[in-house]
C-alpha cells in the first residue's frame, strides 16, 4: 500500500519550546505526533521488531537500540529503522544498563523519527525548516539541552566566535588536550556528531577548521566538565 505523505500536518501552534538560554530546543510532542498518525494514517501501525521477544538489540560496541518499524492492516511493513536507546546527553547507552523508562523514552522518540522518515511528519523540525502558516514567523532553530520525547531541532541560530573568543577556546582546548590525550578522540567524536554529521574527526586542524560558533564553545565546555566528571566516577 502507498504510504501517506505527512509533511504539512505539523502547523505552527502544535510548536512549543523547552529550555532557556543557550539550551532551548523547539518542539512537537510524542502524542500530537500520535494524534496525526491515528487521525491521517490509521491503516499504519508503528511496531518495534524484537530480537528473541527483547525489543532492545544490542550493537557491536555493547550500546542498545530499538528496529522500529510500521505495519499497515493489509500486511504490508516499512523496512527497518534503527533508533538508538540514549542518555540524557543524547549518547547511546551501554545495553547492560538500560531501564524501562529509557526503552519507553526511546518508543516514544522513535515514533516521531520513524515517522518523520517514512511519512515526512514533522520533517521541518528535523531539518530546520520553517512551518508555514500564511506568513507566521520564521521558528528559530536551537539546540538541545537533554533527551526528551519530542522532535530535536538542529541549531541554526549561531554567533560567529571573533579571533579573541576563537584563541581563547583553542588554547583551553590545547591545554586539556595535552592532560587528556586519550580522551582527545572522544571529544572529537561527540562535537562532530553535534555539529557535523559525524563527519571529519580525523581531518588534520580539526578544530582550528571547525570551531567557528559560540554555541559550539558551550558544547565543548559542557563536555569537558562532564569528562571530569567520568574521571571522577571511574576512579
Amino acid at each position: 500500500m502507498k504510504r501517506p505523505n505527512l509533511s504539512n500536518e505539523i502547523e505552527q501552534k502544535d510548536v512549543h519550546e523547552k529550555g532557556g538560554g543557550s539550551f532551548k530546543a523547539k518542539y512537537t510532542a510524542w502524542a500530537k505526533i500520535a494524534q496525526i498518525l491515528n487521525e491521517k494514517a490509521p491503516d499504519w501501525t508503528f511496531c518495534l521488531e524484537t530480537d528473541g521477544g527483547n525489543p532492545v538489540w544490542k550493537a557491536p560496541n555493547g550500546t542498545g537500540f530499538l528496529q522500529c518499524y510500521f505495519r499497515n492492516d493489509d500486511g504490508t511493513a516499512t523496512s527497518l529503522f534503527p533508533f538508538a536507546v540514549m542518555d540524557n546527553r543524547n549518547m547511546p547507552k551501554k545495553y547492560e544498563l538500560i531501564t524501562a523508562r529509557d526503552l519507553t523514552d526511546s518508543h516514544r522518540r522513535g515514533l516521531c523519527a520513524a515517522s518523520c522518515f517514512f511519512f515526512s511528519l514533522g520533517h521541518q523540525l528535523w531539518s530546520g525548516e520553517e512551518i508555514e502558516e500564511n506568513s507566521s514567523p520564521t521558528l528559530i532553530p536551537v539546540k538541545q539541552e537533554q533527551q526528551s520525547n519530542v522532535l530535536p531541532l538542529k541549531s541554526k541560530n549561531q554567533v560567529r566566535l571573533n579571533q579573541e573568543d576563537k584563541k581563547e577556546a583553542l588554547a583551553v582546548l590545547k591545554d586539556w588536550v595535552d592532560k587528556n590525550e586519550k580522551y582527545a578522540t572522544e571529544l572529537k567524536k561527540r562535537f562532530s556528531r553535534q555539529f557535523l554529521d559525524g563527519c571529519s574527526v580525523g581531518e588534520k586542524g580539526f578544530w582550528s577548521t571547525h570551531l567557528l560558533f559560540k554555541d559550539q564553545v558551550e558544547f565543548i565546555y559542557a563536555e569537558l566538565e562532564h569528562f571530569k566528571q567520568e574521571v571522577v566516577d571511574n576512579e
